[in-house]
């Protein structure tokens, strides 16, 4: 997501250092634990390892480990803001900063390697075979990098780069820029093919199982693209949409929008259904192993909302919920500006909160 909607969320939802932990727990979603910053905040989604341990990234430049009970297990310090969501692959945390570097850290806070890419990053790095990292930066180039930190390649195209990479199954890259188009690049970098919308491409490219391209768009659109880069369907949102699309076991794709809803839509781009919040959807819906579609709004809520549509539960977080969620084990995570919540969507209510921390008043509904 562009900075300008970022800046923009800060000055709508000053911190208060100046809350309580109140707390509700029915049927659906429970606190597990919570962990809270002062005098800062979150811009992303945590990365969330197999041993249940979290990683997120703060506005003071910090990097986060914490453990699977939400506590510290160690912080590390860049030179700029941290706006993206790390990546987990093989015992490796890679995160970009705005202070121009991707970083690589082992899971225990160890560093081990950083490249400057020229521009500030504020994209999230994807992982593909053989532990292929690429990232996007402001300086408008795509860059591919082995896990020791050495370049592949790196491509030019020409403006900054605005969404999360993705992959095909053959290992095509696809990127959204702020000029408007989706590029597809061959596993050298080689540019296949770009398809221009009539807006900045914020959203991540999702990729279907039969290598169909689906793109988000702020003009108001949902493309539906052959591998080869030709129109199979536009979808009309009736708003722009910065929410990347995901797709759901039987092919529907969901997806939020600046209209304040949820859709539903078919993989041949009927809609389905649409569930309504109370403000502006930002940040991409998760899928939980039930099939539940899990939604973060600016209305300050967590919904989760069943596979026809209907609310399941919502958790009110009492802030500002700018980015989507992450699903794992059982536990929704979603950050709310200076606070990152663990729900479980089953099972007992506990809670366990950084003795160095300030939570925020919330309630489960």
């Amino acid at each position: 997501m562009h900075n300008f909607l970022r800046i923009f969320h800060i000055f709508l939802d000053p911190i208060n250092q100046e809350s309580t932990v109140n707390s509700l727990a029915l049927s659906g979603g429970a606190l597990d634990w919570i962990f809270s910053l002062t005098g800062t905040a979150f811009l992303s989604t945590p990365a969330i390892a197999s041993d249940g341990s979290a990683y997120i990234g703060a506005l003071n430049g910090y990097m986060y480990g914490l453990t699977s009970s939400g506590s510290i297990k160690w912080t590390y310090a860049t030179a700029g803001a941290i706006e993206s969501s790390p990546a987990i692959t093989s015992g490796t945390l890679y995160f970009g900063s705005n202070d121009n570097n991707l970083y690589s850290l082992k899971l225990d806070g160890t560093f081990e390697w950083s490249v400057p890419l020229g521009g500030i990053l504020q994209v999230s790095p994807a992982i593909g075979v053989h532990g292929t990292i690429v990232v996007g930066t402001s300086n408008g180039y795509l860059y591919s990098l082995d896990p020791s930190g050495s370049f592949y390649w790196s491509t030019y195209l020409g403006k900054s780069l605005s969404s999360s990479p993705s992959f095909a199954s053959d290992g095509t890259v696809y990127v959204g820029s702020t000029d408007y188009n989706v590029y597809a690049l061959s596993t050298t970098g080689v540019i296949l093919w770009k398809f221009t919308t009539n807006n900045i491409v914020y959203s991540t490219p999702a990729v279907g199982i039969d290598g169909t391209v689906y793109i988000g768009s702020t003009d108001g659109n949902i493309y539906a693209v052959y591998p080869d880069g030709t129109l199979k369907w536009t979808f009309a949102i009736g708003s722009g949409t910065s929410s990347s699309p995901v797709i759901g076991a039987d092919g529907t794709l969901y997806f939020g929008a600046n209209n304040f809803k949820l859709f539903a839509v078919s993989s041949s781009g009927s809609l389905l259904w649409t569930y309504s919040t109370g403000n502006i959807i930002f940040g991409a819906a998760v899928i939980g192993s039930d099939g539940t579609i899990y939604i973060g709004s600016m209305d300050k809520k967590l919904y989760a909302i069943s596979p026809s549509g209907t609310l399941q539960w919502l958790v009110n977080t009492g802030r500002r919920v700018q980015n989507g969620p992450v699903y794992a084990n059982g536990i929704v995570y979603i950050a709310s500006v200076s606070n990152l919540f663990a729900i479980r969507t089953t099972g007992e209510y506990r809670t366990t909160v950084n003795a160095h921390c300030a939570p925020h008043a919330y309630s489960v509904i």
